[in-house]
């Protein structure tokens, strides 16, 4: 038997904090704006923007739970939210374990239509834990399944999706012709791009991050 502590992100109060965030902002713009007179709109906005911010960075450090798995040969025990869940592996109808910019989520659906499912963020969590109990936790159902002859989908990721490099390379390369145009116009190189290109460049390292790893799971 191997034991996992870990810490992963309380969803529930995460959407919570979001909503609440969410709804401070409108509601104090809503009211800034009909007493106009009063303030203007430098005040309004760093207002508006301002409380909400603060909402949140005080209470961020509520996201996050300490959390433990129990993982055998054929089944895993997970403590989320108190709560102590097993999960027989001839039970998974399918599963899923995805990976980007350090985020580990871990999706589980059962036979009987239950689902589990538990996130670790680098921005409020220690995911090394979780990544290595993920890992294992892979390596067994895999093992299991074929000890038994029995089939459970593993879920592709997002980044394992057939589409996703066809995709990446189009929208490279409308980026790369889009730059190009523009300097052999004068204008330089747009400081506006960066905006397009930071995220494109983290979809890559993303899906380079999901084929490393395949080929690592291939090769064991």
């Amino acid at each position: 038997m191997a034991k996992y502590e870990f810490e992963y992100v309380n969803q529930k109060y995460s959407l919570t904090l979001f909503l609440i965030s969410f709804a401070t902002f409108f509601a104090l713009i809503f009211t800034l704006v009909e007493f106009k007179k009063y303030f203007n709109i430098y005040f309004t906005m760093i207002l508006s923007f301002g409380i909400p911010i603060l909402i949140f960075w005080l209470n961020k450090h509520k996201m996050k739970k300490v959390g433990f798995a129990i993982l055998e040969e054929n089944y895993t025990e997970i403590n989320k939210n108190d709560k102590l869940e097993r999960i027989n592996f001839d039970e998974i109808k399918n599963y899923q374990v995805q990976v980007y910019n350090g985020s580990i989520s871990l999706l589980i659906n059962l036979k009987s239509g239950k689902r589990i499912s538990l996130s670790s963020s680098p921005t409020f969590c220690n995911t090394e834990y979780f990544d290595k109990y993920c890992q294992e936790l892979e390596s067994k159902i895999e093992k299991y399944l074929s000890l038994h002859q029995l089939e459970t989908i593993r879920k592709k990721t997002f980044f394992e999706k057939t589409w996703i490099y066809p995709f990446l390379i189009i929208i490279t390369g409308i980026v790369i012709v889009f730059i190009i145009i523009l300097i052999n116009k004068g204008n330089g190189f747009p400081i506006s791009l960066i905006g397009a290109i930071a995220p494109l460049l983290a979809l890559w390292g993303g899906y380079f991050s999901a084929k490393n790893k395949n080929q690592q799971t291939e090769s064991k």
